[in-house]
């Protein structure tokens, strides 16, 4: 992953422990207080490194920024499984998936979450363009196998996808600390069963 030339490959040269340290550091920090009110002094002294380490590994605000989303959504697809014919499985899949993920950092989700929202002119349009690109990518592997046919007539498949998304992101979000990913992924299946009881034809229950 190459932003800045020469200038991460020095960050990618440190210990895997003190990567670890740098990037937990910036997904708290930016997490936490946006893009705007984070400052490079802010992650440096969270990360217990000098200001001066953390230009010379990214450059600049902005080229971490993007440095730390694209790192969060490469993890991502990694490890995301093949698809299967039911979205409701997919959409189980890729929660566990991001659970998995989001225990290893801390600080990773309210990042990734505070993205979306993200208007600060200096790295909007950078969101935007890579949000596109990945995610049409990760909804090309994950949901390339699903059968849409199997839902009832009339119903909106668009919206479907979206209620099912912000349902796993809520559960996952308001549950991050406090609840097992075994029993987020429990609650998760009871809404998921639910849903498919509702929305897809009877010969598929």
């Amino acid at each position: 992953m190459i932003f800045g030339g020469d200038i991460t490959y020095s960050f990618e040269k440190i210990s895997v422990a003190k990567q670890k340290a740098v990037l937990s550091a910036g997904y708290i920090c930016f997490g936490k207080n946006g893009y705007r009110k984070t400052s490079m002094m802010d992650i440096a002294q969270q990360a217990g490194i000098s200001k001066a380490s953390l230009f010379q590994y990214f450059g600049t605000k902005r080229q971490m920024y993007r440095y730390l989303y694209q790192y969060a959504v490469d993890l991502i697809i990694k490890k995301l499984p093949e698809g299967t014919d039911d979205l409701f499985e997919c959409i189980k899949k890729i929660t566990e998936a991001k659970m998995r993920i989001v225990s290893e950092y801390p600080g990773m989700y309210d990042f990734i979450a505070s993205s979306i929202s993200e208007s600060d002119a200096e790295i909007a349009d950078d969101l935007e363009k890579m949000n596109n690109e990945n995610t049409t990518m990760g909804m090309d592997m994950l949901f390339a196998k699903v059968d849409f046919g199997k839902f009832k007539p009339g119903v909106d498949i668009k919206i479907v996808n979206n209620l099912l998304i912000w349902i796993s992101e809520g559960l996952i979000r308001s549950s991050v600390g406090s609840i097992s990913a075994e029993n987020i992924i429990k609650e998760l299946e009871i809404y998921m069963e639910l849903l498919k009881k509702t929305l897809y034809r009877e010969e598929y229950l």
